[in-house]
């Protein structure tokens, strides 16, 4: 590779990774004040007897959280994944809450403050602290301030895909402002030298660096570390791994070697347990709290066309087990002569249909189906089927035995666990990605999955719903 020095370089100087700290910091006591309001708020209307200003007095103890937050690692906030951040700051926000319960308790002050609005507040919280810090991120993660600067070493490919990965998403706080070849960093200390690259980061300030190189031995790999280059604080190695994820990996020694311990929880009962303990009792709340909505879905498709309301077609499940899934009718009752008409009259649609078995325009759906596909209305009484246990609420998205070919080797991890209502494919583009990358995402979710990644893509689901984003 073309040796891509600079990146980015005079903007460098501007990073101030304190001031993510700020912002984030800034944020979580935010959404801990307005939880700890609107509880009071809430409970003061129902007939307790303090108003919510006495909850004010409270406010000194929200140092606590800052505290709690940092020994859990959550400052500066960056260079984190979401699911990995999520479960933190669900574990330390539980724990702050039930230290000030038993602050309370010791010092007998429970008798004034209502039990009720502070577990209303804490379930606020859980919702309020991640959402202030993805506004957070969404505001300032493109500013030329957040983050750390690194340089980026490695070979011309995996290289050039480490800084895109990294420019795609600079939320994440880390910023490539320089890429090398090993072989050009050698040519660069000969002709200056000395250790080129030790004095670019001082001169520069960059503290941090990404090693990417798979290939590298022990002894490479040591030998930089260990090196004149060796004054960069943090080293990032990139393994050359794919589909693994943080969150699903962690290091451990054997003996003097070292190694990754990749889990597969997916694979132990109690979690397949848990999981569906979870799937039945919240598609069950989920059916009767939205009861009304649905008999009013059915009334638009009954007077908007004929047919049945309800659609149902043979999908592929656990274990490659067949069962009926069932949607709200969205199509013509002669759907599929229309299919058969369309494409064989247009060769682009033949060609879109046979790449990702859908069409943006297509000819079968009706008015209200279109409505119900932008707004994902016409997948509501999959819940049925995730009660039923045919299916989850989170995983692969449910497939016919036509796209078994599509996903070759991977089809195994498929049938390992149910597909999902929702999953990582419906979060990401949904039809906006092709057939290949949906097979990986598919096989990332089963591969690395965690109770806290079903957290995540849940809360990822609704805002991807209001905006139709990728419906067709």
């Amino acid at each position: 590779m073309a040796t891509t020095y600079p990146l980015s370089l005079p903007a460098s100087r501007t990073f101030r990774p304190g001031l993510c700290t700020t912002v984030l910091f800034s944020g979580d006591l935010l959404a801990i004040a307005l939880s700890l309001a609107v509880a009071a708020t809430v409970r003061f209307a129902l007939g307790a007897e303090y108003s919510p200003s006495y909850y004010l007095r409270l406010m000194p103890l929200s140092v606590l959280f800052a505290l709690v937050y940092a020994l859990f690692g959550l400052y500066p906030g960056i260079i984190s994944s979401a699911v990995t951040e999520i479960r933190k700051l669900s574990l330390a926000t539980t724990v702050v809450f039930v230290l000030l319960g038993t602050l309370m308790f010791m010092f007998r002050t429970g008798v004034y403050y209502s039990r009720a609005v502070f577990f209303i507040a804490w379930l606020l919280a859980l919702f309020a602290v991640p959402l202030t810090r993805a506004l957070a991120r969404a505001v300032f993660g493109r500013r030329d301030w957040w983050g750390y600067p690194v340089f980026v070493i490695g070979p011309a490919a995996l290289t050039d895909k480490v800084v895109e990965d990294m420019r795609r998403k600079p939320e994440a706080g880390l910023r490539p402002v320089a890429a090398f070849e090993a072989e050009a960093l050698e040519e660069l200390d000969h002709s200056h030298g000395g250790s080129w690259l030790a004095q670019s980061a001082k001169h520069y300030g960059v503290e941090r660096a990404v090693l990417a190189m798979p290939g590298a031995g022990r002894q490479d790999i040591l030998r930089f570390l260990e090196s004149e280059d060796s004054v960069f604080s943090r080293v990032y190695l990139v393994p050359g791994i794919g589909g693994l994820s943080s969150f699903g990996v962690e290091t451990r020694d054997l003996g003097d070697s070292l190694s990754l311990e990749v889990r597969q929880d997916l694979a132990l009962s109690r979690y397949q347990l848990a999981k569906r303990l979870v799937d039945q009792g919240l598609s069950l709340f989920i059916l009767l709290t939205l009861s009304p909505i649905l008999a009013l879905v059915a009334a638009a498709i009954r007077l908007d066309s004929r047919g049945a309301v309800f659609h149902r077609q043979t999908r592929l499940g656990l274990r490659g087990r067949e069962f009926s899934i069932w949607k709200f009718r969205s199509m013509h009752r002669d759907a599929g002569r229309m299919l058969d008409e369309h494409l064989a009259a247009d060769p682009a649609a033949r060609e879109e249909w046979e790449a990702n078995q859908k069409l943006k325009n297509d000819p079968r759906i009706t008015r209200v189906g279109r409505i119900l596909r932008k707004t994902s209305l016409d997948e509501l009484p999959q819940l049925v089927n995730v009660l039923m246990g045919d299916m989850s609420l989170v995983g692969p998205r449910p497939i016919v035995h036509n796209e078994v070919a599509k996903y070759g080797r991977h089809f195994s991890m498929y049938t390992r666990v149910l597909p999902g209502l929702t999953g990582l494919w419906q979060v990401s583009g949904r039809s906006d990605t092709d057939y290949g990358r949906r097979v990986e995402l598919d096989t990332y979710y089963v591969r690395n999955w965690s109770p806290w990644l079903d957290v995540y893509l849940l809360a990822r689901t609704v805002p991807v719903v209001i905006k139709g984003s990728g419906a067709c």
